[in-house]
């Protein structure tokens, strides 16, 4: 998932116009951070009370 990431991240840095790969790259660490996020409160509410 990750390398995957980093793969398409360098080739829309090599061949989409630089502010368009930064939006994309912001973009996709806003998703996984909220991935994360979400898993975070769902390990909480499946927790010890």
């Amino acid at each position: 998932m990750y390398s995957n990431l980093v793969y398409f991240t360098n080739y829309f840095k090599a061949n989409i116009h630089p502010i368009i790969a930064i939006y994309i790259y912001i973009a996709d660490t806003s998703i996984i951070v909220e991935i994360t996020n979400f898993s975070a409160d769902k390990a909480l509410l499946q927790g010890e009370d």
